[in-house]
């Protein structure tokens, strides 16, 4: 597969939408197809540097708080000449799961600093958002678990990799990642990864001409 990278990033609720039409008016309409990952967990853990980090290859050293929810997008060719643009939208460490946020998702990415143990803590909680999104929308949710900062500290439990992968299973995460955002280690490993195993999972990327105007913003 081959990326190519958009430059198109918002703050802004409301700038989702037309964001996704200019990713989207760039290929014809027999190879649209566009699929959502999620990507959630606690604030200032790096979900946004991850995001402008794996769609457009950028990192700053520090970030304002995400307030609303920032999306990033990039354009995934096939060897077939199908294309398909993965959206990676941060949820800025709600405390909710808004449903126009998580409206037709079809991965999950859950966030924490291995320099702050409350994060990891908080995991099983944003687990539990994302399960509430795969029933409401009645389909599996391809989930992995990504542990950023590693540039800066070990997390204790990363050492101990039967513990990790005890915990990932117990709770239905399919693989875990030890990820440095400002070393570009691993993110586009841990992403790639959630989009294979949407393919796998027999859940096509979902066409400009399946997607709900009043729904999807």
């Amino acid at each position: 597969m081959q990326c190519e990278q958009f430059r198109i990033y918002v703050q802004c609720d409301l700038s989702f939408k037309a964001a996704e039409n200019v990713l989207l008016g760039y290929m014809n309409n027999s190879q649209r197809s566009f699929l959502k990952v999620l990507v959630t967990g606690d604030r200032g853990t790096g979900k946004t540097s991850l995001i402008q980090r794996y769609c457009y290859n950028a990192f700053h050293e520090s970030h304002a708080a995400t307030l609303n929810a920032d999306c990033g997008a990039k354009l995934i060719q096939h060897p077939d000449g199908q294309s398909t643009i993965l959206q990676l939208r941060d949820l800025a460490g709600r405390n909710r799961c808004d449903r126009v946020f998580y409206n037709n998702a079809r991965g999950a990415i859950i966030v924490f600093d291995v320099t702050r143990n409350e994060t990891f803590e908080s995991v099983l909680y944003w687990r539990g958002e994302v399960n509430k999104v795969a029933s409401r929308l009645g389909k599996h949710i391809p989930c992995v678990l990504i542990g950023n900062k590693c540039d800066i500290h070990r997390f204790d439990f990363l050492n101990n990799t039967v513990h990790m992968d005890n915990f990932c299973s117990s709770i239905g995460i399919l693989k875990w990642f030890e990820v440095s955002v400002k070393w570009d280690l691993n993110i586009a490993e841990a992403v790639t990864y959630v989009y294979q195993k949407i393919i796998e999972s027999n859940v096509q990327p979902q066409s400009q001409q399946e997607q709900d105007p009043e729904q999807e913003l």
